[in-house]
């Protein structure tokens, strides 16, 4: 499997910091942002005559996205475009909207407690924004995640199976981001939904963020609710009840992002996490729903001077770093605090202030035992 290492990247930093301009500061919120003007917009908390034309807008344009989809549908369902299987067990851990659902550290959750049961497995995923030198976010974090488990990439999932079939005589694949991939057969369909936004604001994108109809959910195997802690009780509770109601059948796993521990960037040394309460700190993250990150920072006591968010999968150059450090020093934050995710593609760049990423584990809070046995029974047939 490829390994990719980048050369140490070091900030350049004046001597003497300059004053801000106005165009600097522009780039940042003096209180935390924890929505993009977008979500704003399609949730319909952005008021006005110009976001109601621009919903109206992106509410026909949702109309081609859901014509290609029922296009590639029918090809599927016409056996046009042949469903391909591998000789062994697939798990398709993935969602219905876009964005981040923690699919990338359930899945390694979902590989060990398969691992745990004296069965082989090994994670294959697409690999997204990956080029031939720079490996992708989710496969750097996954690599840091479980080195146990290996990581196979490629965009055809079926000739990539193929090749972590070869190399590792795995029993099981887990399909990493794998709900939408319909080419290649699976076992199971685990679907994630993120509490905070389960059903893609209800409409189709571009007008909300769902990938396809929720119709798709009756292909789902189980239900994993995520961020429920961060979740009024009324909501999850219809959110519960939705899926209760509509797929009778389908067990509901709930579960929470439980926040471990910090790691120092460079030095990869665990931090406490009492090292956050009344700390202030300048935050980031470039992840698919930034909300749960910024109430867990809160949570845990930050004073969260300031919290930039960047799109989902963002690449890190010198100038965005640079900024954020400027920034930080400026408004005298303690530290800059960011997540695993976004931590593993800067790790080359020395900054001079401490940089740590706040580490996540997934804790399964609910259901448990279910899911567990969802996955024995699939090797018992």
């Amino acid at each position: 499997m490829s390994q990719w290492e980048g050369a140490p990247t070091r900030l350049t930093r004046p001597q003497v910091l300059p004053a801000p301009c106005s165009a600097h500061f522009s780039l940042w919120s003096q209180t935390a942002v924890i929505a993009t003007y977008y979500e704003r917009l399609v949730s319909g908390a952005q008021k006005g005559i110009l976001p109601a034309l621009l919903r109206r807008l992106l509410g026909l344009l949702s109309l081609l996205y859901l014509g290609a989809f029922y296009v590639r549908k029918a090809l599927y369902s016409l056996h046009i475009i042949k469903v391909q299987s591998l000789p062994c067990k697939v798990v398709s851990v993935g969602n219905i909207t876009l964005g981040g659902t923690g699919k990338t550290p359930f899945a390694v959750y979902v590989s060990r407690l398969i691992a745990q049961m004296g069965v082989k497995t090994a994670i294959i995923t697409r690999g997204y924004k990956q080029t031939a030198t720079t490996a992708s976010d989710e496969v750097l974090l996954l690599q840091e995640l479980a080195p146990e488990i290996p990581v196979y990439v490629g965009a055809n999932r079926y000739l990539t199976g193929e090749r972590a079939l070869r190399e590792t005589g795995a029993q099981c694949i887990i399909l990493d981001d794998g709900f939408a991939h319909w080419r290649l057969a699976r076992d199971l369909n685990i679907v994630l939904l993120d509490s905070l936004n389960p059903l893609g604001h209800g409409s189709i994108f571009p007008r909300g963020t769902l990938r396809e109809p929720l119709s798709g959910l009756a292909r789902a195997s189980a239900f994993v609710l995520t961020k429920t802690d961060h979740c009024p009780k009324d909501v999850l509770g219809k959110l519960r009840n939705y899926l209760a109601t509509n797929y009778p059948d389908v067990p509901q796993i709930l579960t929470r992002h439980k926040p471990t521990h910090l790691e120092e960037m460079q030095s990869r040394k665990r931090v406490p996490l009492e090292f956050l309460k009344g700390k202030r700190i300048s935050a980031f993250c470039g992840i698919g729903n930034p909300q749960g990150f910024h109430g867990i920072l809160k949570q845990l006591g930050a004073d969260v001077a300031s919290f930039r968010i960047f799109s989902d999968h963002f690449r890190y150059s010198q100038k965005p770093l640079s900024l954020l450090e400027d920034k930080s020093l400026v408004l005298k934050s303690d530290a800059l605090i960011t997540t695993h995710k976004d931590a593993v593609k800067i790790r080359s760049y020395i900054f001079a202030l401490p940089v740590l990423s706040l580490e996540i584990e997934i804790e399964v809070i609910e259901n448990a035992d279910k899911l567990s046995q969802i996955l024995a029974g699939i090797f018992q047939k």
